[in-house]
This record gives structure tokens, C-alpha cells and sequence, in this order.
């Protein structure tokens, strides 16, 4: 026992050799270049929106002049009127959204939409009594065979037939028409890829003038008694939407937050609490913002100067961290962004106080007699918007063997305004001259997200390399990849970025097996 003893002892130091030179086994510095913020980086979720595939005012053509790069998201909202998508009870029409579905695969884009029930102005669908109404006829008759004050009405300010929100018909067609509509999302396709894996964000819309969830009238000259949307209506309407799409982000229309303080709006507190706290399996639901670019008071008095607490939830808090869980977008106000200036002259320090992910839509009017000053507002807002992930350095090991140990560091940073919203995978991958990997590893990091900081976020992931790879000369690249396959890799603000969306992180040299004890 005694001479066991000795022996271990005398091998004490040979051991602890070993663990120090395989512990501080020496490492490569990583460098990298980043893309000055003057300069856009496009990106899945983030920046301009496409405002329909047929739009001529859309973004693309006119304000971004080409210079702003690849478009990832098209947003929906302008004909996507609920008479077009149910022409009798229950025999649904997805002619036009499949269009605008089908055009984002085309372009490689998500689809954002929103659904009008109410179109002042709106005269393509049926007429009643010489007046419009822009969700179908059967129930616009189940309303009124109900009676009383579940009936539909004609608003005189609105210029169309308004539906009662509090009708038990009305809450059960919504219901079965967003189900419906999921349930063809769900199952259908185009050019290979899925409509479920290119829907982006879904906006609870439906209420209100053009689904913007307010009035061209103050509520009490306008609406019949009993007629007025209700907390239960409201509830209703969000748990219909939070059912027919639990995995997808979700945004409502910021004046649900008005908390009757506005007559033209009037939504009832506690349907601003329960926007702010309730959620679907994808998480809490962000708000869409229709225009931005508007400095009206009323604006900060949904969000910074909301200060109203109902059941605990704090407004202005919760409504200004709201980025932090989930999407901020919108649409841009028309020329009447002018106050204070040029042409959206506000729009840039609205985008970064309120932490804006994207926006676009077909508001920018005369689109091609927009100062140069409001033209360079827009496309800056652009580039503030959004998450902006960069790397700030990192280490590999200096040598790689097969069946060997090894790591790498990368010092994440994002230094944009929101964190990116969508999953995404994060790999490395051993790549022979021929570009093809003969190994592969996960990430622990996480862009989903990502808050941005000051500071870097420095992940260390360790691997080994499997047996059997030949010796020689490899690339090691970083490649972000979306696990569903429909996007392509996410890019980063950063220089180098290779043609498949992968970043060369070092030419390294792999060298035979070697036994460590």
C-alpha cells in the first residue's frame, strides 16, 4: 500500500503537467471588421418593410433608390378587407393573400399582415342602403337578425356600415375566419416552401377604422347605445388571434393603450393591461405603430407619459420595455410628418427612443418630390431600426488534431436598438478546399433575443474534433442559420461575409491524432 502510495506521488507532478498544458493550450486571436453604421445592413426582421409586391409607391423602387440593399419582410394591410376573404358563411377566398404569399417566397421575404373590417371610403364590396361595408353580407345579416343593440349601424362620420364588436355573430365569425386562415397557412405551400415557415408578424387588427383600432368620430356622437366596444369585445378579439396563431410574434395596434383618453379611440383600460400582459406560445405581443414620423402629443401619451397602473402593470414601464420581449413595427404618417422640419425629419430619434424593429408601407407621398432631407430621414431611420449584431474579436485554438480538444471564443456584441426576434442557429464548420464541411458544431450563443449592450457578451464553446479527418489546411467559418430553412443566414455588421452567408473565421491547419493522458 505504502509503495502505491509512493508511486502516485512521484507522478503528481507529471499529471499536473498535462491538465496545465492542456488547460493553457495556446490560442489564435480572431479580428474582425465592422460595416460603419452609416452604412445599412440589411436583415430578416429588421429595416424596410416592402409595402405590398404591387405597390408603386412601395419602398423599394422609390425611397430606398437601391441603396439600401435586399428587402427580408413585406408588409399587408390595403385590400386585405374581410369581404374579399369570405364571400358567403364559411366559403373563404386566399386568392389575394396567397398572391402576396407567394411574393415574399418569390423574393425570399416573410409576410406581415394586418385585416380591415372597416374602410371608410372603401366602396368595392357589399352595399346596403347605398352605403358600403367591408366584411361580408350574411353577417352583416346575422347582426341584424339578432336585434336590439347587437345590430350593425351605418356611421354617418365613418361613411360605411360599422359592425357591433359586442355581437355574438360578430365575435363567432372573426373567430372561425382567423382559424380558417390559419388553417390554410398551415397546410399550403409555394415553390417548395411552406406558408407557416414565410409568415412573419400577424397584427390584431380587424377593429376599428382600416384595423387601426380607432374612429373618425368621437365614440359618443357616433356609435349607438350599447354599440361602443367593450373590454369583453376587445378580450375577445386578442384570445381570437392569440388561438388561431400561437407561434407566431404578434403586434397590436398601439391604441389599445389609450385607456379612454382620446374620444376618437376611447379603448377601455382594461384592454390596454391586457394587451401588455397577455401571450401566445411564441410570447407577450408587441404593438404596431401607424405613424411614425408624427410628433402629436397623443403619442407619448400611449407610451412615456402613459403613467396608469392597472392589476400591477405600470403603462408607461410596460409599454416603453415592450421591445425587449417583443416587436415594435408600423407604418410612417403621410406628408403631414412635416411639423418641426423637413419631411420625416423626427422619424430617426422616433425609430431608436422607442425601439423600432422595421416599418414601411405606401404613406411616403409624391414619393419623388421628397426633399433630399427627408428622403436621407427615412433611410436613416432604416438603418437605426433593428437589431445590429457585430463581433468585437475572439480566440481558437492554435492547434487542431482529430480526436483532439478544442475551442473557440467569439465576443458578441449588438449595438442596435432591438434584439432580433426570430431563431436562429448558430454553427461553426471545418470547410475542406473544395468548401464542403467535413465537420460541424453548435453554438451555445443565442441571437433570439440578444439585448443590445455596451458591452460584449464573450461565449466560449468547446468541441472535439471527431476521428478520421485528413490533415491539412481547412477554413473555419461561423455560419447563423434559420432551423426552419426558409430564411437565408443572418448577416452580421460586419466585412467578409462569403456568397452562402457564412463569415471566415480563420484558415486553420489540422494536424494527426495525438495521445494525451
Amino acid at each position: 500500500m505504502k509503495s502505491k502510495t509512493f508511486v502516485w506521488l512521484l507522478l503528481l507532478p507529471v499529471v499536473s503537467y498535462f491538465q496545465k498544458s492542456f488547460s493553457q493550450s495556446s490560442t489564435t486571436n480572431l479580428s474582425f471588421t465592422l460595416i460603419p453604421s452609416s452604412t445599412e445592413v440589411p436583415g430578416p426582421g429588421r429595416g424596410a418593410s416592402e409595402w405590398h409586391s404591387s405597390d408603386p409607391n412601395n419602398i423599394v423602387n422609390t425611397i430606398s433608390e437601391t441603396v439600401m440593399g435586399k428587402v427580408y419582410d413585406t408588409y399587408g394591410r390595403s385590400f386585405f378587407t374581410w369581404d374579399r376573404m369570405e364571400s358567403s358563411q364559411g366559403v373563404y377566398n386566399w386568392s389575394y393573400f396567397d398572391a402576396q404569399m407567394n411574393d415574399a417566397i418569390t423574393n425570399g421575404r416573410k409576410f406581415n399582415f394586418s385585416i380591415m373590417a372597416l374602410a371608410p371610403g372603401y366602396n368595392q364590396g357589399p352595399v346596403v342602403s347605398g352605403v358600403g361595408m367591408a366584411y361580408p353580407l350574411y353577417l352583416h345579416d346575422l347582426m341584424q337578425a339578432e336585434g336590439g343593440n347587437s345590430q350593425d349601424f351605418i356611421s354617418v362620420k365613418n361613411g360605411s356600415w360599422t359592425p357591433n364588436y359586442n355581437s355574438p355573430n360578430w365575435q363567432g365569425r372573426v373567430s372561425a375566419l382567423l382559424n380558417a386562415l390559419a388553417g390554410h397557412i398551415n397546410t399550403s405551400s409555394f415553390a417548395g416552401k411552406n406558408y407557416r415557415d414565410a409568415l412573419g408578424v400577424v397584427s390584431i387588427g380587424i377593429k376599428g377604422c382600416w384595423g387601426e383600432w380607432h374612429w373618425n368620430s368621437d365614440f359618443h356622437t357616433d356609435f349607438p347605445a350599447g354599440r361602443f366596444p367593450t373590454f369583453a369585445s376587445d378580450k375577445a378579439l386578442i384570445d381570437a388571434y392569440i388561438t388561431a396563431f400561437p407561434n407566431n410574434p404578434l403586434v397590436i395596434l398601439h391604441a389599445a393603450y389609450d385607456r379612454q383618453q382620446l374620444p376618437n379611440v376611447w379603448t377601455d383600460p382594461q384592454t390596454g393591461w391586457y394587451a401588455l400582459t397577455a401571450r401566445n406560445s411564441w410570447g407577450l405581443i408587441g404593438y404596431e405603430r401607424d405613424n411614425w414620423g408624427l410628433t402629436d402629443g397623443y403619442i407619448s401619451q400611449w407610451a412615456e407619459s402613459n403613467k396608469f397602473t392597472y392589476n400591477g402593470v405600470r403603462f408607461d414601464t410596460a409599454v416603453m420595455n415592450r421591445w425587449k420581449y417583443a416587436p415594435i413595427t408600423g407604418e410612417v404618417a403621410g406628408f403631414n410628418a412635416t411639423v418641426g422640419g423637413t419631411p420625416f425629419w423626427d422619424l430617426p430619434r422616433q425609430i431608436r427612443d422607442y425601439h423600432a424593429t422595421s416599418f414601411g408601407n405606401g404613406n411616403f407621398y409624391g414619393e419623388q418630390n421628397i426633399s433630399v432631407q427627408g428622403r436621407d430621414s427615412i433611410r436613416a431611420a432604416w438603418r437605426a431600426s433593428g437589431y445590429r449584431l457585430i463581433l468585437e474579436g475572439g480566440t481558437i485554438s492554435s492547434a487542431l488534431s482529430s480526436s483532439s480538444a478544442f475551442s473557440i471564443t467569439l465576443n458578441w456584441k449588438n449595438i442596435g436598438v432591438t434584439p432580433a426576434y426570430e431563431n436562429w442557429n448558430v454553427s461553426y464548420e471545418l470547410r475542406d478546399a473544395g468548401n464542403t464541411a467535413v465537420w460541424s458544431g453548435a453554438s451555445s450563443f443565442t441571437p433570439k433575443f440578444f439585448l443590445p449592450s455596451s458591452s460584449a457578451t464573450i461565449v466560449t464553446d468547446n468541441f472535439i474534433l471527431p476521428g478520421g479527418i485528413t490533415a491539412g489546411n481547412y477554413s473555419m467559418v461561423l455560419v447563423i442559420r434559420d432551423p426552419s430553412g426558409y430564411r437565408q443566414p443572418l448577416p452580421l455588421a460586419i466585412t467578409g461575409r462569403n456568397a452562402d452567408g457564412s463569415y471566415l473565421l480563420k484558415t486553420v491547419t489540422v494536424g494527426t491524432s495525438s495521445n494525451q493522458a
